[in-house]
């Protein structure tokens, strides 16, 4: 897209995976990981206005996630090496409609997700 660029939303932005542990079951892929082997799943938001910036606005220490367009791994949530425990894990993601919205579907132009990872030690079956 050329620089500037900018469609404002049609339908508002929903993140369609993962879902915050109210709406999954524990079992969930998002919900669940060894420990000492890389995870990671996308982020998936259905409407808003795309690019989308995503941010981990808290997660344990080392868990990353692509940013911006063009970024390795954009929008896809990465723990290189989870470490056991429950983790909290918040994801932001920003449509460009954040901060620009009149007469746009997004009237925020920002979601979050919320969600518990539950790293296990990879030896215990």
């Amino acid at each position: 897209m050329a620089v500037d660029h900018y469609v404002q939303a049609k339908m508002s932005p929903v993140i369609v995976h993962p879902r915050p542990d109210s709406e999954t079951s524990s079992w969930e892929r998002h919900r669940m990981a060894p420990d000492g082997i890389a995870w990671s799943i996308p982020i998936v938001v259905q409407g808003g206005s795309w690019p989308f910036q995503y941010a981990v606005t808290d997660g344990p220490v080392g868990m990353t996630i692509g940013a911006e367009y063009g970024d390795a791994g954009y929008g896809v949530l990465s723990w290189a090496s989870p470490s056991i425990g429950t983790h909290s894990v918040v994801v932001r993601v920003r449509t460009q409609d954040y901060m620009r919205v009149a007469g746009s579907a997004d009237s925020t132009g920002e979601s979050t997700v919320e969600f518990t990872l539950i790293v296990a030690d990879k030896t215990d079956t």
